[in-house]
């Protein structure tokens, strides 16, 4: 398989990005750049009501939960409020049984946060937004660094993070905090469009640059993960609805490595005022130790600061951690990733309130496993509602997804039905981690862990 030189490979995303940027100079002037940041237009989560409208709703649960092997019974509370420019989502639980109470519902004061699914302010004809709750999509720029951010792999020690946008016409800016209690993982962003004043395609230039850094892990010199990226994008033309827009962005993790993006989304922010849609090819051109999407779903549970444990039969050939010939390392820590390739694959339909699918395949063109996948699906009817979302990691390929899933695999399965009036039915399932004390260096340990709970509960509208 063919290697690239990471300055060969640097100066063919320059000449490309030019060529681009060319092409949309000459290309006739016209709209606006694509921003998927965070759970800003998440459909579970946005909705569209009038100004003095407002909905409220409490939902009592009771069932069972089944933790690994353990049953135990369980009840859950779920409060939601809504207004046009906020909105405010609770749920809280508690389970107990014969193996005794479940203590990390309520061991520590950060759960009293862990009951706040979000809370979120959105002024309409604004850009400003705000969010407070557990991360699950979160995004900065193109996603060449943070993509598919995830605070909530480890559940039961989610954290409350924090999403905000500000911005007008020429410039705007992103800032994602993982954690309001810790100083651990902070970004920011800023982008702006220099030419905004011309009449040609020019005005639609957006350059931006990105910067994060991890107070609670480190690089190879031991000083605190740091990493940035500079990136462009423009439309380059337009059909009817549908704008077609280049893009491209350099990004290097501190004392790890660097690569280059270089792709284009096809999208339309409106169709036929009943969804959003876009579709995105990409080539990804990786150095050494690097990582497209690094700070990404598994994030939190595998990387500098976290070690993810592996089922040592699933993981023949794996690394060893130092100092214990009996466990090994789910995943390729990022000092010992190989230069390669990869090729991504992006397809988001949105209709409104309703209906989301957001599926991207990472593929990783080299001899280590290291493509991902990642899927959103929402749907919303009168009776009911389904929320799934799975993230997977160390696939060899695209038909890997249709093998069994490894230690890299995170799913949530949540669906509510209403059986009659005011009962409703309610199961939801976990496939996620829980942490196992500390490994070498300090660093927290994380096994897999099931859950499903299966619930009846009777839900009241105010």
């Amino acid at each position: 398989m063919m290697r690239l030189n990471p300055v060969a490979s640097t100066r063919t995303a320059v000449r490309v990005l030019t060529g681009l940027l060319l092409v949309a100079c000459g290309a006739l002037p016209g709209a606006a750049q694509i921003h998927t940041f965070g759970s800003l237009d998440d459909p579970a989560e946005y909705n569209a009501l009038a100004w003095w409208d407002t909905e409220a709703q409490i939902t009592t649960y009771g069932g069972f939960s089944l933790m690994g092997p353990q049953w135990r019974t369980a009840t859950r509370l779920s409060a939601q409020v809504k207004r046009s420019q906020a909105s405010l989502r609770i749920d809280a639980g508690a389970r107990t049984g014969i193996y005794g109470t479940f203590d990390e519902d309520f061991d520590e004061w950060r759960d009293a946060l862990r009951i706040i699914d979000h809370a979120r302010w959105t002024p309409r004809g604004s850009a400003t937004y705000l969010r407070l709750g557990p991360l699950d999509r979160g995004r900065l720029g193109d996603g060449h660094l943070v993509n598919f951010f995830s605070t909530q792999n480890a559940w039961d020690t989610r954290s409350a993070g924090v999403e905000a946008s500000f911005g007008a016409r020429t410039v705007q800016t992103q800032i994602l905090v993982e954690d309001i209690t810790q100083s651990r993982l902070f970004a920011g962003r800023i982008a702006m469009r220099p030419f905004a004043a011309l009449s040609s395609r020019l005005s639609t230039l957006w350059i931006a640059g990105s910067a994060l850094t991890d107070r609670s892990a480190t690089g190879r010199a031991g000083e605190p993960l740091v990493a940035w990226s500079a990136d462009a994008r423009m439309t380059a033309f337009e059909a009817g609805s549908f704008s077609f827009e280049p893009f491209a962005s350099v990004a290097q993790i501190q004392t790890m490595g660097r690569g280059v993006l270089v792709g284009a989304d096809l999208v339309n922010e409106n169709f036929i005022d009943m969804a959003r849609l876009q579709f995105r090819l990409a080539l990804h051109f990786n150095g050494a130790a690097f990582q497209p999407g690094y700070f990404g779903s598994f994030y939190t549970v595998r990387s500098r600061r976290a070690n993810l444990i592996a089922d040592p039969e699933a993981a023949a050939g794996g690394i060893v951690l130092p100092g214990d010939d009996n466990e090994f390392l789910a995943g390729v820590p990022i000092e010992f990733v190989f230069r390669d390739n990869s090729v991504w694959t992006e397809l988001r339909i949105h209709f409104f309130q309703r209906f989301e699918l957001w599926y991207q395949f990472l593929r990783h063109h080299g001899v280590q496993d290291l493509s991902e996948y990642h899927l959103r699906l929402f749907l919303r009817l009168e009776r009911m509602e389904l929320s799934v979302g799975q993230d997977r990691a160390g696939l060899d390929g695209f038909f890997s997804l249709f093998s069994a899933a490894g230690d890299e695999n995170a799913l949530v399965f949540d669906f509510t039905y209403n059986i009659r009036g005011a009962l409703w039915a309610r199961t939801e399932a976990r496939y996620t981690f829980v942490p196992s004390g500390l490994g070498p260096g300090g660093r927290e340990q994380f096994v897999v862990q099931r859950r499903f709970e299966p619930l009846l509960g009777l839900r009241f509208g105010f």
